[in-house]
């Protein structure tokens, strides 16, 4: 698959982190699934999401856009109705 091998080429470039391997790999791997998830055809601002969620704060954007998305209600696995993405807020100006 086009995306997978391009995951794998991303993954194996050297870039220095400021966090551990495991946490690197855990926000990647939520980012990924944060962009099918609300379908985004760009992983960066789920990356961002992933960050907040790991560091446990939010995720402020401008993007009115990607935060409608990250709000709008989905049916988790145990079947309740909320966000897809509890962090995320507007930057409104």
């Amino acid at each position: 698959n086009e995306v997978i091998n391009s995951y794998k080429a991303v993954d194996a470039l050297p870039v220095h982190l400021i966090f551990d391997e495991a946490e690197s790999r855990e926000m990647r791997i939520r980012a990924r699934n944060l962009a099918f998830q609300l379908h985004q055809p760009n992983v960066y601002d789920c990356l961002y999401v992933a960050l907040a969620e790991l560091r446990g704060c939010d995720f402020w954007t401008a993007d009115k856009r990607f935060a409608n998305v990250a709000g709008q209600k989905q049916r988790h696995p145990d079947g309740s109705m909320r966000p897809a993405v509890t962090c995320v807020r507007l930057i409104e100006s």
